[in-house]
């Protein structure tokens, strides 16, 4: 579910958004299947060479990147979120991208599209958070790393030991959420805001 957060609510359920997100883990977002479609001729001879190649030799080979695609057409998300996680020893990169006026997220895990989910439309007025951008975020980057990246940002750093998460360090800045644990990024969350201070 995306989040779309009041300004007068964030300081209060950082710590234990952070929390929940980092003692459960990173999965991937629920959604439609994705679309299927028919391999043509020359899909088809692609297939065949991949029949005989070893699991190892299948798994080198690099997704496409779909990512570079939906910024040169929707430019920067309007939100998004990162998650890292270790599958099988290999660093793997889920990714949600918000696009609020087109009412669509798309859905990746490793630059390769997964599928699209249909989003509910926002209020009029809503701030997207479109001064920061994915592809600065790197898995296992450090807190110093992340607050060099954000200098211009005053970033709140919030010790999840407080929730039962030994390790677990948040950082909130403005319209983000930052999830550390043992001192490298797994979760970046970038926000909405929508209604005014008070509300």
């Amino acid at each position: 579910m995306d989040r779309v957060l009041g300004l007068c609510h964030l300081p209060r359920i950082t710590p234990f958004l952070l929390a929940a997100v980092l003692a459960l883990g990173c999965r991937p977002t629920a959604g439609p299947a994705p679309t299927v479609e028919v391999p043509s001729a020359t899909d088809a001879e692609a297939l065949s060479d991949v029949q005989g190649m070893s699991l190892e030799a299948a798994l080198a080979i690099p997704p496409d990147d779909g990512r570079p695609t939906v910024i040169a057409q929707l430019g920067p998300p309007d939100a998004f979120s990162l998650h890292f996680d270790e599958l099988e020893g290999q660093s793997v990169r889920w990714e949600t991208w918000s696009y609020f006026d087109f009412g669509t997220r798309f859905d990746f895990v490793d630059g390769e599209l997964l599928w699209t989910v249909e989003l509910e439309p926002v209020p009029d007025g809503a701030i997207y958070a479109h001064f920061y951008a994915p592809e600065d975020f790197r898995s296992g980057m450090t807190i110093a790393q992340v607050k060099a990246l954000l200098d211009d940002q005053i970033l709140d750093e919030i010790d999840l030991s407080d929730v039962d998460l030994e390790g677990g360090v948040a950082l909130a800045g403005d319209q983000i959420l930052l999830g550390f644990q043992d001192d490298g990024l797994v979760f970046v969350e970038t926000v909405i805001l929508t209604g005014r201070v008070g509300e």
